[in-house]
């Protein structure tokens, strides 16, 4: 149970920033690594390597991909709880809300995962000139 002086505590912002700079790391260090042993057998060590490369080789363009995405799930959200809670109040039903409210954050959580396969595919394929619609609708084998 957290308490409110725990809360306040600024040990806990400290604890919090650090545990956020050390996951970085291995969130880059893992973020194409499955795509790249499922779809293209490299080994385990080799893929985490490539990924983390190619995050930062790309590293200009995933800052802009995070931020969008975050702005996009930020506004979504606030627009949705304000709606929400809106609705909410004045029907006085806020188990409708709060399920409404979770199914759109699972809607958004799935474009975002469905939006991953570009990144990967554009970190590490290139296509032949001409063949830029094909291989957006074939996955690799």
């Amino acid at each position: 149970h957290v308490t409110q002086e725990m809360a306040q505590d600024p040990r806990l912002m400290t604890s919090m920033w650090v545990s956020a700079l050390l996951y970085l790391p291995i969130s880059l260090t893992f973020w194409h690594a499955p795509a790249l042993i499922h779809w293209h057998g490299v080994p385990m060590l080799k893929s985490l390597f490539f990924s983390l490369v190619a995050v930062l080789r790309n590293a200009r363009a995933f800052l802009v991909y995070g931020a969008l995405w975050a702005l996009l799930s930020s506004v979504i959200g606030l627009a949705a709880a304000l709606l929400l809670t809106l609705t909410a109040s004045q029907a006085g039903d806020a188990g409708f809300a709060t399920t409404l409210l979770f199914l759109l954050s699972i809607l958004v959580a799935a474009m975002f995962f469905c939006s991953l396969w570009f990144t990967f595919r554009d970190s590490f394929q290139q296509d032949a000139p001409g063949e830029e619609a094909a291989s957006a609708t074939i996955p690799p084998p």
